[in-house]
């Protein structure tokens, strides 16, 4: 059994058959570097793998980082989303909008006293996410992005628990 890289997509495959795999499209056997693939030069050309030039591999380490920074950033965003989306459908959000604008129109201090509560609540949950994606823009290293916390518990337990039903009857 062999290790094969592709030579075009740098897939490295441990223990496998060098009989099944075309020396035309795979290296057998080869010197992995000791870096990341980020820093191979591709495709490989010849029978070793390259590396990029120190300027390429700090363009490609850069680039890198920018997409930690944004999968960390989804990840938070989408973690926000189904905590708010865990206690209010988005379909009762929308009606709730539409109670506070109704209440707005004709005046109605009670109702928009009561539903400013769930709208402060969302601003304090959205702070929250952007104080967490500011810091993850800070970042310089993986590890630091990697580092960043983020919990909801805190937020969560201050739900106002809103209800349209209650807003429409007032």
């Amino acid at each position: 059994m062999s290790i094969v890289v592709h030579r075009v997509t740098l897939t490295v495959k441990v223990s496998a058959d060098p009989a099944e795999h075309d020396v035309s499209e795979w290296l057998i056997d080869p010197v992995l570097p000791d870096t990341p693939k980020r820093h191979w030069v591709k495709p490989i050309v010849g029978d070793q793998i390259e590396q990029k030039p120190q300027e390429a591999k700090d363009a490609a380490d850069a680039e890198y980082l920018e997409e930690q920074k944004q999968s960390r950033i989804t990840e938070f965003r989408e973690q926000y989303n189904e905590a708010l989306e865990s206690r209010y459908k988005i379909r009762t959000l929308i009606y709730a909008v539409l109670l506070l604008v109704n209440a707005m129109g004709s005046m109605n201090d009670e109702v928009i006293d009561y539903m400013n509560e769930l709208a402060a609540w969302i601003v304090d949950g959205d702070v929250l996410v952007e104080t967490a994606e500011g810091l993850v823009q800070d970042c310089e290293t993986v590890e630091d992005i990697q580092a960043v916390s983020f919990t909801l518990t805190s937020w969560l337990d201050t739900d106002p628990k809103v209800s349209t039903r209650a807003a429409r009857n007032m």
